[in-house]
């Protein structure tokens, strides 16, 4: 979710809420794919994990803070949007569809990029052992994902 937050924040180039949409989509799930790349090196490590109370409380202590800069940064996106078509001299907008924009994102990430990473790992699946596969599956995704969203969407 601070990935699709930041994905909103004021950048140098006006976007619509289409493709403001399947960017959020996108940079949301290449924070997915980093966030588990993390958790499978915690567990190769063989690191201990929290569990019951504790693991609730981590996970508080980490989801109210991310919630509350994706409300900020949502709530100021259609401002951020204005102040650089203003400076490019372009039309202001009244409304940056913040609804549409969220389901479109909610859609490519949950969607769109779970079914590109099974159709790689299925592939993979061919010529390697599966949990090779799928960990070359997560890190092929993860690199177009990281392309895409730096030098594919403007």
């Amino acid at each position: 979710m601070l990935f699709l937050a930041a994905s909103v924040t004021a950048s140098f180039i006006p976007r619509d809420w289409l493709v403001q949409g399947v960017l959020g989509g996108l940079v949301m799930a290449l924070g997915y794919l980093i966030g588990r790349a993390v958790m499978g090196l915690w567990w190769a490590m063989e690191l201990p994990t929290l569990k019951g109370r504790a693991a609730v409380l981590f996970y508080v202590v980490i989801v109210v803070p991310v919630a509350v800069v994706l409300v900020f940064s949502l709530v100021y996106a259609n401002d951020w949007q204005n102040d650089i078509r203003s400076r490019m001299g372009m039309a202001l907008v009244e409304n940056s569809h913040t609804t549409q924009m969220d389901l479109l994102a909610a859609l490519v990430f949950g969607g769109l990029i779970r079914s590109a990473f099974n159709a790689v790992r299925r592939r993979l699946y061919r010529f390697m052992p599966v949990r090779t596969a799928n960990i070359t599956g997560l890190m092929l995704v993860g690199f177009v994902l990281l392309v895409v969203t730096r030098d594919g969407i403007t």
